[in-house]
C-alpha cells in the first residue's frame, strides 16, 4: 500500500505557538490565505526564537 498523503504543511514559527496547516494538493491559495489572516488578527508576531546550534 502507497504510504503518506498527497498533501504540504505549512508553518506559522513567530507565533507565541506553532502552527501547522495541512492542505490536500490542488487545494490553492485560499486556506493558507484564510488562515494566515485568522493567525495575524488573533495572535501577535514575535521574533523567531530557534534553538542553539551544538552542544555544551
Amino acid at each position: 500500500a502507497q504510504q503518506g498523503i498527497d498533501a504540504s504543511t505549512w508553518f506559522a514559527v513567530d507565533r507565541p505557538v506553532y502552527i501547522a496547516l495541512t492542505v490536500p494538493n490542488g487545494s490553492g491559495p485560499t486556506p493558507l490565505q484564510d488562515i494566515s489572516a485568522s493567525i495575524a488578527e488573533t495572535l501577535p508576531q514575535q521574533e523567531i526564537d530557534p534553538a542553539p546550534i551544538g552542544g555544551p
